[in-house]
């Protein structure tokens, strides 16, 4: 709602500073006299302006009534009408993007507009220029965001691939050791449990040895497999399993 409700506040600031400039050139300037039909143009920009005004107000209306009420049929029927305003907004958006290129031809083509109706055509001049200057913002906007986004990923690639699934292809996991426990397999008793399900191991279980350094980890054969699916490092020391294929392949150009 306060996103909704700031943009409303912004679209009206803007919408009573350009009205209010077309109603007092349309009053003083009755008869234009001019080779390109501007004053249609002013006409339907306040036109335009005033729907779209309407059709804020009107979906941040049900967008407040639907959070505040708690009945769902009014909820569904609230939501669907904020739905058809936000649609509705959209089309008029798009309506005063083509008016506007419109509006610019016609003022940019205009020969005699300047010195046959000066108010007309600087009404219509200054709204080319504050829209332009707003769009130029928005713009600048996005390059920055662009911008500052490219260089935090530079600066920290890692943070991008939280989301990316980092887990090792199960052909890999099947490749690493395992083992049937037994008393004595490992050489510290204490040791002698699974550090993801902290259970302790029992004759028979099939045990995955990762391989770690200096000690390889080890941990249920079930446990560490869903794990290493997810993410391919080992959950005590973080090293990742195919390491030793990289530290293989590094020798190997070495030599």
């Amino acid at each position: 709602l306060c996103p909704s409700f700031f943009s409303l506040v912004l679209f009206s600031t803007y919408f009573v500073g350009v009205c209010s400039a077309i109603v007092v050139i349309i009053v003083l300037n009755k008869d234009p006299l001019c080779d390109q039909p501007l004053h249609v143009w002013i006409y339907v920009q306040l036109v335009i302006l005033i729907c779209s005004l309407l059709i804020r107000i009107w979906t941040t209306i049900n967008q407040y009534k639907r959070i505040t009420v708690d009945n769902q049929d009014i909820s569904l029927c609230l939501r669907l009408q904020s739905r058809a305003g936000l649609f509705l907004q959209r089309v008029m958006n798009m309506f005063w993007c083509v008016w506007f290129l419109i509006g610019m031809v016609w003022t940019f083509k205009s020969e005699t507009c300047s010195k046959t109706s000066p108010p007309l055509y600087i009404l219509s001049l200054t709204i080319i220029i504050i829209n332009l200057f707003l769009i130029g913002i928005c713009l600048l906007c996005c390059v920055c965001a662009f911008l500052c986004f490219g260089l935090f990923y530079l600066l920290n690639p890692q943070a991008f691939g939280q989301s990316v699934n980092r887990g090792a292809p199960k052909i890999l996991i099947e490749k690493l050791e395992t083992k049937k426990f037994v008393k004595g397999l490992l050489d510290d008793d204490e040791d002698a449990k699974c550090a993801i399900c902290l259970s302790p191991y029992e004759e028979g279980d099939e045990l995955r040895f990762l391989p770690c350094k200096p000690k390889n980890h080890h941990y249920h054969r079930d446990c560490v497999d869903e794990w290493l699916l997810m993410n391919k490092t080992c959950p005590f020391c973080k090293r990742s399993i195919d390491s030793n294929e990289d530290d293989e392949k590094q020798q190997t150009l070495d030599v």
